[in-house]
C-alpha cells in the first residue's frame, strides 16, 4: 500500500483511464527495482527474488530490445521517458531476456 501511495495511486476515486493504471504499475515496480538494486547492488531479479518483478524486468528488457532493432509497435508500454526512468536507477537492459 505504501507503495502505491508513493506513486501516487488514487484510492478514493475510481481510474478509468487504462493509461493512468499502466503508469501506476510501472511507477510501482521501477520503485520496487529501486529497493532491489539498493539491497542487491544490481537489476538483475531472478524469480526466486520475486516472479512479478522478474516478469518485469524481462518484458522491459524484450520491449527494448524490440525498439533497438526498429520493431516498434504503436501500442508499446516502453516509451522514452520509461525508458529514461529506467536509466536513471541503472536498469540493465542488456541483462538476460531467455532465462
Amino acid at each position: 500500500m505504501q507503495l502505491l501511495r508513493e506513486v501516487g495511486f488514487d484510492f478514493g476515486g475510481t481510474i478509468n483511464d487504462r493509461q493512468a493504471r499502466e503508469d501506476a504499475g510501472f511507477k510501482m515496480n521501477v520503485e520496487l527495482l529501486k529497493e532491489f538494486k539498493e539491497k542487491h547492488g544490481h537489476t538483475n531479479v531472478k524469480k526466486n527474488n520475486g516472479k512479478s518483478l522478474e516478469n518485469f524486468c524481462q518484458s522491459m528488457r524484450y520491449s527494448y530490445s524490440q525498439r533497438q532493432r526498429g520493431i516498434l509497435k504503436t501500442h508499446t508500454k516502453l516509451t522514452d521517458e520509461r525508458i529514461q526512468w529506467l536509466r536513471e536507477i541503472g536498469f540493465d537492459f542488456a541483462g538476460s531476456i531467455n532465462k
